[in-house]
């Protein structure tokens, strides 16, 4: 059995999707990953400061942004075309990022190292 076509016939993408299908694919996979590792920061750092007292109170938060995050992207979702959809996706991604970086690179650096250690102890502890 050829294995490249047992590839295509599995994840159903034809030829001339190839090029814009693995680009979309990779975002989705870092994402994930950075989403996965930073919920755990997140939730770490959470519970080390607020303990469990402050879970339900975050969970109803967590809630009402994400309803509200979703309501957002699907009106921004069914107003753009799929290929400008996707190009403004990965441009707020990039932006984000790249703004948040400069963000904490802006901050006095004993407050960036604090930011290190916290998330370092929080997380390792």
């Amino acid at each position: 059995m050829d294995i490249r076509k047992a590839g295509w016939r599995l994840f159903s993408v034809r030829q001339d999707e190839f090029a814009y299908a693995v680009p979309l694919f990779a975002l989705y996979l870092l994402s994930g990953c950075f989403y996965a590792t930073g919920q755990i920061y997140a939730e770490t750092l959470f519970l080390k400061t607020y303990g469990a007292p402050g879970l339900s109170r975050f969970f109803v938060y967590n809630g009402v942004s994400l309803i509200a995050g979703g309501l957002l992207y699907n009106l921004f979702i069914l107003k753009v075309p799929p290929r400008r959809g996707y190009i403004a996706l990965v441009a707020l991604f990039a932006g984000d990022q790249a703004g948040f970086e400069a963000l904490i690179a802006a901050w006095p650096v004993d407050v960036q190292n604090h930011l290190k250690a916290l998330a370092t102890d929080a997380f390792w502890a």
